[in-house]
């Protein structure tokens, strides 16, 4: 760390989507673990995760423990173990949705639903839909959008301070869907995430302070 930057550190937030998974139970499928797979593989190789978080839901875990074990197979006992994880990150902490306690309520109390058929009707006619479109259509994803960047916040400023002499801490998040509401642009963001995408945020913590700095969409490979 140079003597310039020597109150700055970056903390790397790699937020992936879950798998393909069976709604009974609640659990990721053969290929929707091949998802997570493929991007990890893709895109995680040669980062050093300090920790890992998770929404809450099953298969967000699953997830976080199935791309662990690609390079980083003493990760999966941290994930399960780690004290800060287990009073922050919960899925009442946004990393997940936060008012209803369950898919179905999402849909009857913001009709989640209606605005999913919308944008899979601008895919078939070949317009790419753009996160612009749930932040329009569906209000209540600007809630979710200045929660999971608070969460973020303060989750790069408490990571700081536990790692004071880390120049860069790289953390992998489970989600669940929501993990492209906090990008810098809704024009060029994809209106939704697939399965396995991953979300990269960087942020610069100076003097106890996180500013996000940048972000990018890291796709599932195919197959």
């Amino acid at each position: 760390m140079s003597s310039e930057n020597a109150d700055t550190q970056t903390v790397r937030l790699y937020l992936q989507r879950h798998g393909d998974w069976d709604p009974e139970t609640t659990l990721l499928t053969p290929e929707g673990k091949a998802q997570v797979i493929r991007a990890a593989r893709q895109h995680f190789k040669g980062i050093n995760f300090t920790s890992a978080f998770s929404s809450g839901m099953p298969r967000a875990n699953q997830t976080i423990e199935t791309a662990a074990m690609v390079y980083h197979s003493a990760l999966r006992e941290a994930i399960r173990s780690s004290k800060f994880r287990a009073k922050t990150i919960r899925e009442d902490v946004y990393f997940g949705y936060l008012f209803p306690e369950n898919d179905q309520e999402i849909d009857k109390i913001w009709t989640f639903d209606a605005l999913l058929e919308a944008i899979v009707l601008q895919e078939k006619s070949g317009r790419r839909p753009m996160l612009r479109t749930i932040l329009s259509q569906w209000p209540s994803a600007e809630i979710i959008r200045w929660a999971l960047r608070c969460t973020m916040t303060h989750i790069a400023e408490h990571l700081v301070e536990l790692h004071r002499n880390t120049d860069t801490i790289n953390i992998l998040v489970g989600t669940h869907a929501t993990a492209h509401f906090a990008a810098l642009d809704p024009k060029v963001t994809p209106g939704i995430i697939k399965p396995g995408d991953v979300v990269q945020y960087n942020w610069e913590v100076t003097k106890g302070y996180a500013t996000l700095e940048s972000s990018r969409i890291l796709k599932a490979p195919a197959t």
